[in-house]
């Protein structure tokens, strides 16, 4: 599981926050952005797992997930071109069980029964041997960046219409960083932390006024949209 939990957050990590709108523009012109991609999630990998660096399966692990990955993107870039499954809702959730099966691969492996604490830098390696800080990274990704494209998906899926309206990226990153906060005031669960909840309120109020562009929002997206940051803020307390 330790191995594990690393390699899964330097996936989310790369696949997310690190997948950059240009190498994403980049990725849906070619093979050359769909490499560019793939070496982020690689080197974040080989990053997140630099105790095993003396580990000759731990590259080649590395270089097979690499592979995977890149195929993996690839056949979905290709359904979306093609159109062979219709449903962009299945296309992302499928590419994502892939990329975490890759990660949960390792577990067969003899080197993912091994735990290699960080013994440098000191400041990184506290955290870095915390399974909790590796868990709360995960969900802090999933609740935020994972939301968005699957809401976003969804809505391509069985709201068309919607997806339709050209989506400011200001509005996207505000989307992401109400969800971190509600993530927060889940997981911390104190008076100081529900003081977090009063500006989320008033700027989601607030939102008509400040994209005016935007079309009425639709309940049920603000819900589930609150529903996927606040889960896994309550999961993570229970841990």
């Amino acid at each position: 599981m330790f191995l594990f939990l690393r390699l899964l957050l330097a996936h989310l990590l790369g696949d997310y926050p690190l997948q950059t709108g240009w190498i994403y523009h980049l990725k849906n012109k070619g093979g050359a952005g769909k490499c560019a991609h793939s070496l982020v999630v690689f080197l974040v990998s080989v990053l997140f797992v630099y105790p095993y660096w003396g580990y000759t399966s731990m590259w080649l692990y590395l270089v097979g997930a690499a592979l995977v990955h890149h195929l993996s993107d690839w056949v979905k870039m290709e359904l979306n071109l093609t159109g062979s499954v219709r449903n962009p809702l299945w296309r992302y959730v499928a590419d994502q069980i892939v990329h975490v099966a890759t990660a949960a691969f390792v577990l067969l492996l003899p080197i993912g029964r091994v735990e290699l604490p960080a013994q440098w830098p000191a400041w990184w390696a506290a955290m870095y041997n915390s399974n909790f800080c590796m868990m709360y990274g995960c969900l802090l990704v999933v609740a935020t960046y994972f939301t968005t494209y699957f809401i976003e998906a969804l809505k391509m899926s069985y709201m068309p219409g919607l997806f339709q309206v050209q989506i400011p990226n200001s509005y996207k990153y505000y989307g992401i960083a109400e969800r971190s906060i509600l993530f927060n005031i889940a997981f911390f669960a104190n008076a100081y932390a529900l003081l977090a909840l009063i500006p989320v309120l008033v700027l989601r109020m607030a939102t008509r006024h400040l994209w005016p562009t935007l079309p009425v929002t639709n309940p049920l997206e603000v819900a589930l949209s609150f529903a996927m940051a606040i889960v896994p803020g309550l999961a993570l307390r229970l841990l």
